[in-house]
């Protein structure tokens, strides 16, 4: 009796769907699925089109193909069904992705199979394993020696590069690269079976994908990028590339402000590159993906001396982190000038962490009192495990950031650059350890020292006790309606709600979003008595929920003051005040703080409170002009109340109007502002707006008098931050920013 073959192929595609059925991030039908799918369906494929190599005819060849795309449909059986156990919040976009990625790697691959064995009869799998090899190298090329940082692929279809970009596209882009996949396959197996005319076929299938590619932007190289943006300017140390459309002003502001932070993580690193850094800034998040790869992550890649980011502003602390990453290169062995783990991957903790540790540009706390607050809340994780591979990628990133660079920074501080050299090259606490019985003890003692408040903590949950993208429900569709919303104009609040009903449909329970949607709706509640009743009910229920943290309930419960101060009748506004006071002392950030006082001392305020109310409550997306007659209301009311010049301060700041914005906020500050809060504004806005004015001498003492003051609760990080401001300013008094037209 004949003993019936075990059908392998729809064996190992059912097993392998079944088996990501229970891994993270890959247990749903959406992109990674599909990307991981696409092996196993390259396998099978490729095997039948070998076998089908000696058939001959149209009609066989049809049926094999038709046979290999129905095998290709058994994956998703074992994930739909899976998705009666887990959350699936896009399947028609997850399909659509399926049949992108594995199935078009079907045909290509069985069009390659079918070409291999036709061209190496005798030894198909290694010519296909050949070609296999041969279609990483570009994308590897590409990525080793090219901006960009993701792939698009024959068999794959697409690798996205970043894991942190959450937002995946399904763009037009990707279906006209598969359609080049097609085609070159296609070419490949006329060339490998006729003559002739097939050949000639053939090669136009392969000029039409390659010249399909430059539009696409599938093939950046460096001067195809830099052809693109259409700016370059160069200065001792480095290459800025930016969007041409970029004003020459800012250019040469750019320029100052990259030859500030060569100086200042020259110090830091007690050297500098060899070579020149290559900086690309991109107009915006759309163009960043579609150069690069990486949307709104920003990218270096130390082995170029490159990092890529969307045109910053002056002062934003991203810049020096990806510069450090640069600088980086020097203390690492080539070819990738990384950190590397003793298992020869890269150690993501060390080579983030002296990215933080050399910028040192974050507010209100520094990296050490985050990294005390996370082991007080106990979010925190043991350093030896972020700096292994798992350890780092299962971590909330942030967190994972701040506590290697809390480390690193206390490193260089106590043992000098030489030591944090000797971990970065080695990639291992043993390299400490050399020197120090047990650096991480030390640190962690170190870190006792430091002290954080209640409110502080607050943030610090809110912050850093959040998972990793694979501990996420839908991390890429919720990413995707968040982008959206962020784009939705003050005019479509109707989209606004519908976008937010969407992510509470994914996520019933997500506090963010029922904030945004209580924000939404305020905005309509001022004409609609319905509609604010229904938003304060929303406020009401928010803020009664304990789970939501301290942070979120504090926003929920300012709603519900805004809502009954807007209304205004007495039992309202009495309640407000109520609110107001009990949300006074809780300092969760200064922009928040400030707000809250100003509301406050606008509710005894009389005829002046009210104005100041109106403007302060106003729906968002009121038009400017509807926002000056208020403060001309408030002007009107008491000209030289120190709000008043506070906030008429801040107005002019806003329009570019130095001189105005200087002579306000030096009135409000010698009337005596009513909070802390309001005061470091003042000052800083004076400091701010010098600077922006190009009086660099007054900004740098401006910045140095705010920094030294010990009666406004400033944090360590704003100290470090105004400190840094204060340097900057003077670089620029000694450096000037030149514009081309000089």
């Amino acid at each position: 009796m004949p003993v019936k073959r075990i059908p392998i192929a729809p064996l190992l595609l059912l097993t392998w769907s079944t088996a990501l059925c229970f891994i993270p991030l890959l247990n749903l039908l959406a992109f990674e699925f599909a990307v991981f799918t696409t092996l196993p369906v390259m396998l099978v494929s490729a095997g039948r089109g070998m076998r089908a190599a000696s058939a001959h005819g149209f009609v066989p060849h049809a049926r094999a193909l038709l046979g290999t795309l129905g095998l290709t449909l058994l994956p998703l059986g074992p994930i739909t069904l899976n998705a009666l156990r887990v959350q699936n919040c896009n399947f028609t976009e997850g399909l659509l992705f399926y049949l992108l990625l594995p199935g078009v790697t079907a045909p290509v691959a069985y069009l390659w199979g079918f070409a291999c064995a036709r061209l190496s009869p005798n030894r198909p799998r290694l010519a296909f394993g050949a070609v296999f090899v041969f279609s990483l190298l570009a994308p590897l090329g590409f990525f080793a020696l090219a901006p960009p940082v993701d792939a698009f692929h024959w068999f794959v279809g697409y690798y996205p590069g970043s894991l942190y970009d959450e937002v995946i596209p399904l763009t037009g882009r990707l279906v006209g690269a598969r359609l080049v996949d097609l085609s070159l396959a296609l070419a490949a197996a006329l060339a490998a079976a006729g003559r002739g005319r097939a050949r000639l076929v053939a090669s136009g299938l392969v000029a039409a994908g390659l010249a399909v590619g430059e539009p696409l932007d599938l093939y950046r190289t460096s001067t195809h990028v830099q052809a693109e943006l259409g700016g370059l300017a160069e200065a001792p140390g480095f290459r800025m590339h930016y969007p041409r459309a970029l004003p020459a002003e800012r250019v040469a502001g750019l320029m100052t402000e990259l030859a500030f932070r060569h100086e200042e993580l020259t110090q830091f690193f007690g050297r500098a590159p060899a070579l020149p850094i290559e900086v690309w800034f991109y107009a915006d998040v759309r163009q960043k993906k579609r150069l690069m790869g990486a949307g709104a992550v920003r990218i270096a890649k130390p082995w170029q001396r490159a990092v890529h980011l969307q045109v910053p502003d002056i002062g934003d602390g991203i810049l020096a982190h990806e510069l450090a990453h640069a600088f980086s290169a020097e203390i690492s062995a080539a070819p990738h000038h990384l950190s590397l783990t003793p298992w020869g991957l890269p150690n993501m903790g060390l080579i983030e962490g002296v990215a933080v540790a050399a910028a040192w540009d974050d507010s209100p706390l520094d990296a050490h009192q985050w990294t005390m607050a996370m082991r007080q809340l106990g979010v925190g994780k043991d350093l030896r495990t972020l700096l292994s591979p798992q350890g780092f990628l299962t971590a909330n990133s942030r967190a994972a950031y701040t506590q290697c660079g809390s480390y690193v920074r206390w490193l260089r501080d106590t043992a000098g650059t030489t030591a944090v050299e000797a971990l970065y090259r080695r990639g291992t606490l043993e390299a400490v350890s050399d020197e120090r019985s047990d650096s991480v003890a030390e640190w962690l003692r170190f870190l006792e020292t430091r002290t954080v408040g209640d409110a502080a903590l607050a943030i610090a949950r809110l912050r850093f006790d959040r998972p990793a993208i694979f501990g996420k429900t839908c991390a890429h569709e919720i990413a995707a309606l968040r982008a959206k919303l962020d784009d939705v104009s003050g005019a479509d609040v109707r989209e606004g709600i519908e976008l937010v009903d969407a992510i509470l449909g994914h996520l019933p329970n997500d506090p963010d979003a029922m904030l945004t949607r209580i924000a939404l709706l305020a905005r309509r509640a001022a004409e609609d008595p319905t509609v604010a009743a229904e938003t304060l009910e929303a406020a009401d229920a928010l803020a009664a929920r304990p789970d939501i943290g301290l942070v979120r309930r504090a926003r929920a419960r300012e709603w519900q003051a805004d809502l009954r101060a807007r209304r205004g009748t007495p039992a309202d506004v009495a309640l407000a005040r109520t609110v107001y006071d009990a949300l006074a002392g809780a300092h969760f950030d200064r922009a928040w703080t400030r707000r809250i006082a100003v509301k406050r001392a606008a509710l005894d305020g009389g005829s002046w409170g009210r104005a100041v109310l109106a403007l302060l409550l106003a729906p968002e997306d009121a038009a400017p002009s509807s926002g000056d007659a208020r403060l001309d209301e408030v002007v009107a009311a008491a000209p030289d109340h120190p709000i008043t010049h506070y906030l008429r301060g801040r107005q002019a700041a806003r329009r570019g109007e130095t001189e105005a914005a200087v002579d306000h906020s030096v009135a409000a500050l010698a009337a005596g502002l009513p909070h802390p809060a309001l005061t470091f504004e003042a000052m800083r806005l004076v400091a701010a707006t010098r600077f922006q004015a190009g009086d660099y001498r007054a900004a740098a003492t401006a910045y140095g008098d705010l920094a030294a003051r010990t009666d406004l609760a400033i944090e360590d990080g704003e100290r470090a931050v105004l400190e840094t401001w204060a340097r900057r300013a003077r670089f620029f008094a000694e450096h000037p920013p030149v514009t081309p037209a000089d």
